[in-house]
């Protein structure tokens, strides 16, 4: 199992710790692994940290395979912050990738 994966099931199994620390060790390798970056934005928003899951998904790039579902997170994450209009930015840029994304749409 490659440590992608391991960090991925240390999060299905809500090993918070230790899944943290698997992504921070692949970032410390790989410090712009999309994937990486989504997993650990992920985790920081599970344990309500929303401003550091915002910083984990600002360094995605577009060309990542993740980077709609960055968007479609950040927009989500900005509008429980009551940042609309960044959320809307968020939600327009997915829309932009996906115009038929029920999420961008229902949240635009």
């Amino acid at each position: 199992m490659d440590i992608l994966n391991l960090a991925k099931t240390a999060h299905n199994w809500n090993q918070i710790t230790r899944a943290k620390y698997i992504y921070r060790r692949l970032l410390s390798d790989a410090p712009n692994h999309g994937s990486a970056l989504l997993g650990s934005a992920i985790l920081a928003e599970k344990i309500d940290q929303p401003s550091v899951a915002l910083d984990f998904l600002k360094r995605i790039e577009g060309s990542e395979p993740v980077f709609f579902e960055a968007q479609l997170r950040a927009g989500v994450i900005q509008k429980k912050l009551k940042n609309y209009k960044k959320a809307i930015d968020h939600f327009s840029m997915a829309l932009s990738m996906d115009p038929k994304s029920s999420t961008a749409l229902s949240n635009r």
